[in-house]
């Protein structure tokens, strides 16, 4: 099987007007890896067939493209009309792999009729992303305080109100000796 040409990632960023990032060189290799398509389609990301004067790959919704300047035109056409230009945005912003995901997915080419999370390197990517902020704590390495006990005082405070308000619920009948009676319990 033939492969992709070596540097087809650069000469599409550049083709598109895109600065060439890390980022971009590896959302554009794994968005080809999520993507159904052999090297012979000149299609690596899985454009669908726009018009009658593209040829189809294989009787499907696929674009197959003579050559890959004709896919570089296709792709440049997109990034710089309508949806496209979300694309354009995420890949030039170069940090954010979620949104990046999203805007692709919104795409709505061939290949999300038959997959969920297409691409999913992408998605992926996003997951990896979160997995290495992640830290792993080892026992004894915490910071945190623990259950507060409250002072004592607070306690004896609480039980003598509640006790002051029981004595007053079994003797009194009028509120305001009630209310006598609490003040001078409590102070």
């Amino acid at each position: 099987m033939a492969q992709w040409p070596s540097s087809w990632r650069e000469s599409l960023l550049r083709a598109s007007g895109i600065p060439k990032t890390q980022f971009a060189l590896d959302v554009l290799a794994a968005w080809q890896k999520s993507t159904p398509l052999e090297s012979y389609s000149n299609n690596p990301l899985g454009m669908p067939r726009s018009s009658r004067s593209v040829p189809s790959w294989q009787d499907t919704e696929y674009a197959a493209y003579p050559t890959m300047q004709h896919f570089y035109a296709a792709f440049k056409r997109l990034v710089s009309t309508g949806q496209g230009r979300a694309i354009l945005h995420v890949l030039i912003a170069a940090d954010d792999h979620a949104a990046t995901w999203r805007e692709i997915h919104a795409l709505n080419w061939p290949a999300t009729k038959t997959e969920q999370d297409y691409p999913h390197l992408v998605l992926d990517m996003v997951e990896q992303k979160y997995r290495d902020r992640l830290t792993s704590r080892r026992t004894g390495d915490s910071k945190g305080t623990g259950i507060v006990t409250a002072h004592p005082s607070v306690h004896s405070n609480v039980r003598a109100q509640a006790a002051a308000l029981y004595e007053v619920a079994q003797k009194f009948d009028d509120a305001g000796s009630a209310f006598e009676y609490i003040a001078r319990r409590l102070s």
